[in-house]
């Protein structure tokens, strides 16, 4: 039996063809006789009823803008079989061959819109797990990649699925830019409604998260009015 260790960071970054490879491989699935509710909608809404009353004023307001606008954008996006949480302790090394890498933990797959495991590493970009003490994680907003590097995954994630059911580089990169969003508000949520007993500083992981939702949703705004542009009058973007 050998030994395997989480993925370092700077790891996690650099080795992100092969990660979007592991991606593609679930995604390229045949279908499966799971429910076909699509996850990131289904998380957002039944983890928004569990809130305190308190959250409920802050969120609840983004939890219906986000699914309202999201009902609209994406009518054009793909949906598969998807991962649904890639960061960076679901990745392993084998220590006797770090030349592989293992996409484990598929507690959280389900339907979803394809591209949303994309958005989702690209968020946990913005992470250092390794973090061995009080708050167990590091965050840098200077770590979330930039344009060209999303557009290079898509390019590289492109040659990877069958080209009749992608849409354009600039689409797919708005596309990705809102699930962005979307992930930071799923884990939002699923960290408000966790119970006791998760070895994470929690209070400082929610800040974080809605500190970054909050920032992404002004810095892509322009993409989300495009996207709903499109989706509602038929233009391309």
């Amino acid at each position: 039996m050998y030994q395997v260790k989480n993925i370092e960071r700077d790891e996690f970054k650099r080795r992100y063809k092969e990660i979007i490879e592991s991606m593609a491989s679930v995604h390229n699935l045949p279908d499966m006789p799971l429910p076909k509710d699509v996850f990131l909608a289904k998380e957002i809404r039944t983890k928004a009823p569990k809130l305190s009353e308190s959250d409920k004023i802050t969120w609840v307001p983004e939890v219906e803008w986000y699914l309202e606008t999201l009902a609209v954008v994406g009518k054009d996006m793909r949906l598969s079989l998807c991962h649904n949480d890639v960061n960076q302790n679901n990745i392993l090394i084998p220590d006797e061959y770090p030349e592989q890498l293992l996409l484990i933990d598929y507690e959280y797959t389900g339907y979803n819109y394809t591209m949303f495991d994309i958005a989702n590493y690209c968020v946990e970009l913005q992470y250092d797990w390794s973090h061995p003490v009080n708050p167990f994680f590091l965050f840098d907003d200077c770590w979330r990649p930039d344009d060209d590097a999303i557009l290079d995954m898509i390019r590289h994630y492109k040659t990877l699925i069958k080209p009749e059911i992608l849409t354009s580089d600039v689409i797919m990169l708005k596309q990705i830019k809102f699930l962005m969003i979307g992930s930071e508000l799923m884990w939002a949520l699923w960290a408000m409604s966790l119970d006791e007993g998760f070895n994470l500083d929690m209070d400082h992981y929610l800040a974080v998260k809605s500190d970054s939702y909050f920032k992404k949703k002004a810095l892509f705004k322009n993409d989300i009015e495009d996207l709903l542009a499109m989706n509602t009058n038929g233009h391309s973007v």
